[in-house]
């Protein structure tokens, strides 16, 4: 009994492997044979247990969304009830959807739907538009599919149509969803990265600020500075490119910047010790606005810093140009106290943020890193100010040094790069 029960487990696991290969029967005379293929290799999408694929039947909206999820390895942070649920978290926690654009989940895509979320997806902001030879383009959604077929990942038909309500097949979805990566990837080369949004102090000085207010701006890929008095009581101020790059700087903003949390931007002119601009990210703009924040990046802007001099620690004799402070990484304290790590999603943050400023190579190794040095610091005093944690290390070609104040505060001092 035992080895027929075995025997039925491999037949099992192998008609799986089956349909879940290139080794399907319904496409390899299909326009989108190349597509689905590497799909299917990359893990996105499978067959059917029949060795079909079905190219040209239509794809339900979470199907879709899971395409697209899984083959740009989004993480997803919620689970749900099923499957679809999940995914749907996922979408709407990476901003590919809003709560209330599909009434369900389990029926099909519409064309006009996989545009919104392709639009979501890659940011048409800087995108131009396609000469408008459609014929039966909604005035309130032209531009927007204009600028998708502009970057050849949607098309129209030979008859002048899009046929915005036509559902979307499989096989187009293939298609579309592997276009769409390319665009991004080659508008990523070239972007000038411009968040727009509720969660961060973007946006113009305005006369009625309280002295309190900080504001910022990017130009042509430049970050302006306005301070009308927290700190420096400055008009527009541009950051000194010789030590700051704002490119680097604005790729890490625009990474930040999300529904689920809080980033703030400012300048500090010290001088005392060293102009530097700092970058919060939180869970709330009143907690960040108080200094309780999960982590912050704070770039020194003329020549290095000093860490040996700043802190009195004999240990650190290296010079640093930034700092990485790591402080609420977790929901809640409960929390903190019962699980001894970091939010799984301000851990994702946390990673993305450190790839868009040192070598993407590195950001496993200084996430180990500090989920390291966050589970040691957590056995200190919590009246303990002086610094228990205190090594320089090197992980990659940078040199870092860190120590910690008390209670997982964590200060990563890295030198210029």
């Amino acid at each position: 009994m035992k080895k027929y029960v075995l025997f039925l487990f491999i037949i099992i696991v192998i008609s799986t492997i089956c349909y879940a290969s290139d080794d399907l029967i319904d496409i390899d005379n299909h326009w989108a044979k190349v597509e689905i293929k590497t799909l299917i290799r990359d893990g996105a999408v499978t067959g059917y247990q029949d060795n079909t694929f079905r190219p040209d039947n239509v794809i339900r909206v979470d199907e879709f969304l899971k395409i697209l999820i899984d083959e740009n390895k989004m993480k997803t942070y919620r689970q749900g009830k099923d499957w679809s649920e999940t995914y749907y978290f996922a979408a709407l926690d990476h901003k590919l959807i809003k709560d209330n654009d599909f009434d369900r989940l389990d029926r099909p895509l519409l064309r006009l739907e996989a545009a919104k979320i392709i639009a979501n997806y890659i940011n048409l902001d800087e995108v131009s538009k396609a000469k408008d030879a459609f014929k039966d383009l909604s005035k309130e959604n032209k531009d927007s599919i204009l600028k998708i077929v502009k970057l050849g990942i949607m098309s129209g038909y030979k008859d002048g149509s899009f046929r915005e309500n036509d559902e979307v097949t499989r096989a187009q979805a293939c298609k579309i969803i592997l276009n769409a990566i390319k665009s991004k990837k080659e508008l990523s080369k070239t972007r000038k990265y411009t968040p727009d949004h509720k969660n961060t102090n973007i946006g113009p000085a305005q006369s009625g600020d309280v002295v309190q207010d900080i504001r910022y701006k990017i130009e042509k890929n430049r970050l302006y500075i306005y301070d009308s008095g927290r700190y420096s009581c400055s008009d527009w101020t541009t950051l000194n490119q010789e030590y700051l790059k704002d490119d680097r700087v604005i790729k890490l903003i625009n990474t930040l910047v999300d529904d689920l949390s809080y980033t703030e931007v400012m300048y500090v002119p010290d001088k005392y010790t060293i102009d530097s601009l700092n970058v919060c990210y939180g869970q709330r703009e009143g907690y960040v606005n108080n200094g309780s924040y999960s982590f912050s990046f704070r770039f020194y802007e003329n020549s290095y810093y000093n860490v040996a001099k700043a802190n009195d620690i004999d240990e650190f004799t290296d010079k640093a140009c930034m700092l990485i402070q790591i402080d609420r990484m977790w929901d809640t304290l409960s929390e903190f106290d019962k699980v001894n790590s970091m939010s799984d999603y301000r851990k994702y943050k946390l990673e993305e943020a450190i790839g868009t400023i040192l070598d993407k190579s590195v950001k496993k190794e200084f996430i180990n890193y500090i989920e390291d040095k966050i589970l040691e610091s957590k056995i200190l005093e919590n009246n303990d100010f002086e610094p228990k944690i205190a090594e320089v290390k090197k992980i990659g070609k940078y040199t870092i040094n860190t120590l910690c104040i008390r209670d997982s505060k964590l200060y990563i001092y890295i030198e210029k790069f």
